[in-house]
């Protein structure tokens, strides 16, 4: 029922927006339009950080240099979003904009459906869970700074530029339009939110289960 909830959504978000197909494209071929080796790699390399890769470096170094608790929740919450962003994917069905329009230049030589990005939905529960890591720690004493405006101000501008820049690099790469970017957006954080209720019962199940392993040793 969730599922089709969305669907109906997207479809809707689709079925209106159609009008506004041209922009996307010539927004995309604009990007491309300035394009040069430099922004190539550039954009290649930040589009793979904001991949399974970055994911996967980030769940590694809280899991087992930050706080394995936090660290464990951060992989499970994130695995079972890509796995709703691929059920959504294979729902709408959309083509990526280099198929749709010849013009548009595929630039990583990708295949698959285009709706939601992928790679926003990715980057956005990352900078949203590296966040809330700051005030998971800060909670637990752990990470004082982050009473500091400045700090605060920092983090949030800084986790908004990776969102940024890493739909700017979909765009630019052709994989993506912007309405993909921005449901992509819109689907990590309302699963990032989700998760973020269950957290509570996530840290005492964990909690309780630490605790039974030290009494049995």
């Amino acid at each position: 029922m969730f599922l089709i909830q969305i669907q109906k959504i997207i479809l809707f978000f689709l079925k209106n927006s159609s009008k506004y197909i041209d922009m996307e494209q010539n927004i995309i071929l604009w990007l491309q339009s300035i394009g040069n080796s430099f922004l190539d790699i550039f954009f290649t390399i930040e589009s793979y950080m904001a991949s399974w890769i970055g994911a996967l470096c980030l769940f590694l170094i809280i899991f087992f240099l930050v706080d394995k608790k936090y660290g464990l929740f951060y992989g499970c919450s994130f695995v079972l979003t890509i796995i709703l962003n691929y059920i959504v994917k294979s729902i709408i069905q959309r083509p990526r904009p280099f198929v749709d329009n010849p013009e548009i230049v595929n630039k990583l030589n990708t295949i698959g459906y285009s709706m939601p990005s992928g790679h926003s939905v990715s980057i956005t529960f990352m900078a949203l869970s590296l966040v809330f890591l700051f005030v998971y720690l800060n909670k637990n004493g752990k990470l004082n700074v982050w009473n500091r405006t400045w700090f605060k101000i920092v983090s949030i501008i800084c986790a908004l530029l990776f969102v940024f820049v890493t739909a700017i690099s979909r765009m630019y790469l052709g994989q993506h339009y912007i309405s993909d970017i921005l449901v992509g957006i819109a689907l990590s954080v309302i699963m990032f939110f989700i998760a973020r209720l269950f957290f509570p019962s996530f840290s005492k199940f964990y909690d309780e289960r630490i605790n039974k392993k030290k009494t049995n040793c």
